[in-house]
């Protein structure tokens, strides 16, 4: 749900998009990940894939191999791209 907040473990292997509000991610993921409000890439992490979010946090040692979009969000629809 786009209402929820979904944490990938560090033993999680993700090979799909996900759509929430706020997204940790401390293990893997193939797939888009898009947050209404943030995605949190911790040290641990890998994703391959694009994110689309109003905030985004990607510690030292996390690996991202996409393209990121900082959006800002008028209820469920995005209303200016950054």
């Amino acid at each position: 749900s786009t209402e929820s907040r979904v944490t990938i473990g560090a033993n999680g292997r993700v090979q799909a998009g996900i759509k929430a509000r706020e997204v940790v991610i401390l293990g893997q993921i193939q797939g888009d990940v898009e947050a209404s409000d943030k995605v949190d890439l911790r040290k641990e992490g890998k994703l391959v894939g694009n994110i689309t979010t109003a905030r985004i946090s990607i510690e030292d040692g996390a690996v991202f191999k996409g393209r990121p979009s900082v959006v800002m969000w008028l209820g469920f629809h995005r209303c200016l791209a950054i």
